[in-house]
Parts: structure tokens; C-alpha cells; sequence
């Protein structure tokens, strides 16, 4: 006996026609038939009586269309069973990223983890400083730089790619030249961004300084300045463009978290979320996210 014929039988109780019945299932008229006929040779017994051209079911046929919902919406009962009886996150966990990755992407990306794991609580850390996963200042990172410190789990994500900005409207105006640049002030001199500054434009001092990339963003978009910003920001503000001939610069970047919480099926369920969010910001480089790496002090 199938499931497809049974479908088939039921579908011919409301419909009280094979015509009917063939189009509602996107089946031919003959193949209703088979089906009737195979479905009877099955139960032993007659179905479908036809007379004048019209299909009466027989009261054997009504017992079986019954039972045929009822063993329906058991097997739904059960499957929404398993679903309540399934596993629920409960918790809270605390995520660390750098500014422009937590408000540009992990925040408007919480509403999709709080729909897939509702009591799941989570605590956003905006931090530009290295937090302490050994010491449980956080439980999970976004950093970009692989960590040394402490019996750490890191996953390797794409690399955070950026490029020379300007707004467009600046851009077409004034050309890149002519508008001064943005920066980091001189107590971050050491990051990445800052020694590109150095590096591409040695002649030419940011005029704008701020240790917020936030605020660099702002300024840049609003045409007060060009500066060296993450690709994902073309994205969110369409009014930036790259500028023409500009050198790229990236960055690797890693979710990480101490190894004693590899198991932890919150923290699982966060590192899946942070993993495919950051994926699709940043693209795919390389199968990247592959790459595990576990350093010991």
C-alpha cells in the first residue's frame, strides 16, 4: 500500500470526480485510475463505485480516508513531538568583536539567531582589546590576529579585506587627491591600518584622527576625508566607492574560544552562527573556515 495512493483516495473524497482529482494533483485521469484500482487489489475490497459517469466512494472507501487522516495527524503529533522534546539553548553567551564587525554584522544578524534559539541569551562585547578567554572575561572572539595566550580553539574565517574609500559625491568633486585623509589616532600607530597609511601615502599626514572605526566611517561617507575601511562597508553605505588604484589590504581573522568549551552546545550553536554571518560578509577565500588551529601557553 502507498502513501501516494491513500493521497490519492482522499483527494478523491473531496473532489467526488477523477477529473477533478487529477487536476488538483497534477496527475492524468488514467493515472487516478491505476491508482484506485492498485489500491483495491491491496485492501481486498471495492472503493470506488461509478455510475452515469460520477464516482461515489463506498462506505469500506470512507473508513479508510478516515483512518488515512488519522494516521496522518499522528505522524504530525509525533513530528511536532520531536521537535518540542528536541534540545533547547538556554544561557548566556558572551561574544567579543571588534567595533565595525559587531554593529556592522553580528547585531543585525542577532534577530536570526534569537529565531533559531529563543532562550538563548546573548552579551555583545565591543572591544578593541583582546579579552580573556582563560580568564572568562568572554566565551567566544572575533579577533584578527591568531591568538597565542592560553589552551585556545581558533578558527580561521576568510580574511577581513579593505580598501581606500571616499565618498562618491566628495570623490567626483574634489578627486582623490585633494581630500585629506582619516585615521587612526597616534595611540593605535601600530595597527595594520595605520602602517598602510605609512606605507601608501608617506608624504601625507590623516587630518581626521579617531579611535573609532565608527566615526571614520562617518566622516568618510559625509565627504570629509578618504580612508582605508572594510569592503563590507560598501555594502551597508552605498554612497562609498573604492578609490581607483588604491592598494588592498587584509586582515585574517578568527572566531575563538577555549578549548574546555569545544563541547558546549551554546557555544556550538553561536560559533555556527558567528561562522556563516562572517562568511558571507567577508566571502570565501580558499575554504578558509576549515582551518583550526589550538595553541597551548
Amino acid at each position: 500500500m502507498s502513501w501516494d495512493d491513500l493521497l490519492t483516495l482522499s483527494t478523491l473524497a473531496r473532489q467526488a470526480s477523477y477529473g477533478a482529482t487529477a487536476r488538483a494533483l497534477d496527475l492524468t485521469r488514467a493515472t487516478v485510475v491505476r491508482r484506485m484500482r492498485r489500491l483495491e487489489l491491496a485492501l481486498g475490497y471495492q472503493l470506488v463505485e461509478e455510475s452515469q459517469g460520477k464516482v461515489r466512494l463506498t462506505p469500506d472507501a470512507l473508513r479508510v480516508v478516515a483512518t488515512a487522516h488519522e494516521m496522518n495527524e499522528l505522524v504530525r503529533g509525533i513530528g511536532q513531538a520531536g521537535e518540542e522534546a528536541g534540545p533547547r539553548l538556554a544561557g548566556r553567551v558572551r561574544v567579543t568583536a571588534p567595533e565595525g564587525i559587531a554593529t556592522c554584522l553580528l547585531a543585525p544578524a542577532l534577530a536570526a539567531l534569537r529565531r533559531q534559539h529563543p532562550g538563548l541569551g546573548i552579551e555583545l562585547q565591543v572591544s578593541m582589546a583582546v579579552l580573556s578567554l582563560s580568564h572568562k572575561e568572554t566565551d567566544i572572539a572575533v579577533r584578527l590576529a591568531e591568538p597565542s595566550d592560553g589552551n585556545l580553539v581558533a578558527l580561521a574565517l576568510p580574511p577581513l579585506r579593505y580598501a581606500m574609500m571616499a565618498a562618491r559625491a566628495a570623490l567626483a568633486s574634489a578627486g582623490a587627491d585633494a581630500l585629506p585623509l582619516a585615521g587612526y589616532d597616534r595611540a593605535a600607530e601600530t595597527v595594520p591600518e595605520s602602517a598602510y597609511l605609512r606605507r601608501h601615502y608617506p608624504q601625507r599626514e590623516p587630518a581626521l584622527r579617531s579611535n573609532s572605526l565608527l566615526a571614520q566611517v562617518e566622516a568618510i561617507r559625509h565627504g570629509a576625508a578618504c580612508g582605508l575601511l572594510p569592503l563590507y562597508m560598501l555594502d551597508r553605505y552605498p554612497e562609498l566607492t573604492t578609490l581607483p588604484g588604491a592598494a588592498p589590504m587584509e586582515k585574517p581573522a578568527w572566531i575563538v574560544f577555549h578549548g574546555a568549551q569545544r563541547g558546549n552546545p551554546a557555544i556550538q550553536a553561536v560559533r555556527t552562527w558567528l561562522r556563516s554571518t562572517l562568511e558571507a560578509a567577508f566571502g570565501d577565500s580558499n575554504d578558509s573556515s576549515t582551518v583550526v588551529r589550538q595553541s597551548k601557553r
